[in-house]
């Protein structure tokens, strides 16, 4: 607390040499409450006093026990009475002998305590209560009063700032305009920034004073990342705040808690096509088969993606194998004479069939000369053929004669 005694007013006389006499109550102050303090009155010109009277008035809810001390000895023996009451001092001189001229400076001081608060210190406008006369008796003309007050209680500084903040941030708090600053944390600015926690600042004003704040608890509420892998159907979609997802990707939606901070959600969005298939195929030389806009003949494990009705990727992985044709042998061209019996035999598959009636290894009795056409199929289900020729050679007729 910082009290400035400011008393501003004073007295100017005016007497027939013309000179100019002035009284001055002088500014002081202090810091708390229940300092003393010491304000002087001063006097210039001051020349030729026969008698005075002096009334000084103050503010006793502010001020308290005023007092008279230090006296100019050139009035010390003559005072007539000082009168010490609630808000007030009175005080008077009665010069019987020679008058009185004193050096410009102090007459007197008046000594008080201070309840704290603005005051102002001044002499009583009343008529009587401020008098001078010269040594004959003749009053000196008062005119010329002017007053001033002042007066600071000691610095309570406010912290100003929110005192609630998200995790990932800070928040600034403002002591106010003083001219030193010494936070809790040891910065010693104005405004500071600051994270979770106790502060409190303890400022110096203009007159010296120093102040300190109440505490404040700045308190941090959390931010959340979230992580979150999610798989849909294809076709399906899925809602992520005010976004509606339908394709496979990375997204991010940020989101407020119920103390305002961020909750950040980052998806993995994974579509799931609802459509696969496998076909397997075990076939001889010779065949195909087409998926899409694709054919395959030959041996291998092939994966094709074909859009459905709902443009959904459908997977089909299609097991080719491509079996090879047997190689059918058989026994050489032959030539057997007319009416003989022949056998056929054919081998490198699994079961044969021969045209013009004939059975494997069946003899039979070729009725002309012919090229037959036998098929064998093996055991996966996959055919060759090969041909062999008989030729009938006609038996000569022998002639009796």
């Amino acid at each position: 607390m910082r009290l400035i005694i400011t008393a501003l007013l004073s007295i100017s006389i005016c007497f027939t040499s013309w000179s100019l006499i002035t009284m001055s109550i002088g500014n002081q102050s202090v810091c708390s409450i229940g300092d003393s303090i010491t304000i002087p009155v001063n006097v210039t010109g001051f020349t030729s006093i026969g008698s005075l009277s002096i009334k000084i008035v103050y503010d006793p809810a502010i001020l308290k026990a005023g007092r008279i001390l230090n006296i100019n000895p050139s009035f010390a023996s003559m005072i007539k009475g000082i009168n010490n009451q609630t808000g007030s001092i009175s005080l008077s001189w009665i010069l019987e002998n020679s008058p009185v001229t004193i050096a410009d400076g102090k007459l007197f001081d008046i000594k008080l305590s201070t309840l704290g608060g603005i005051s102002e210190i001044d002499f009583s406008k009343l008529s009587g209560d401020v008098e001078l006369t010269n040594y004959l008796g003749i009053p000196y003309t008062i005119s010329n009063l002017t007053a001033g007050q002042g007066g600071q209680n000691a610095p309570k500084p406010v912290i100003i700032g929110s005192l609630v903040y998200c995790e990932g941030s800070d928040i600034i708090l403002d002591a106010g305009v003083y001219v030193n600053y010494k936070w809790s944390n040891n910065s010693i600015t104005q405004t500071i920034s600051a994270k979770k926690g106790i502060y409190s600042v303890t400022v110096t004003d203009l007159h010296g004073c120093t102040g300190a704040s109440a505490e404040v608890n700045v308190v941090e509420n959390p931010s959340y990342i979230i992580n979150k892998n999610i798989s849909i159907v294809c076709g399906k979609s899925y809602i992520l705040g005010t976004q509606t997802l339908t394709k496979e990707g990375i997204y991010q939606e940020t989101f407020k808690t119920i103390k305002g901070c961020d909750s950040v959600v980052n998806l993995n969005l994974v579509i799931i096509n609802p459509a696969s298939g496998l076909q397997t195929f075990s076939k001889c030389e010779g065949f195909s088969v087409t998926v899409g806009n694709h054919t395959y003949n030959t041996t291998g494990i092939y994966t094709d993606i074909i859009k459905n009705y709902l443009g959904c990727d459908s997977t089909i992985i299609t097991n080719l194998t491509i079996n090879s044709s047997p190689v059918v042998t058989t026994i050489p061209d032959t030539a057997i004479c007319q009416g003989n019996m022949i056998s056929l035999l054919a081998g490198g598959a699994q079961t044969y069939v021969w045209d013009n009636n004939v059975i494997n290894q069946v003899s039979f009795q070729p009725q002309s000369s012919t090229t037959y056409k036998v098929t064998g199929t093996d055991i996966n289900g996959c055919t060759g053929t090969e041909n062999v020729s008989v030729t009938l050679i006609e038996v000569p007729v022998a002639n009796a004669g």
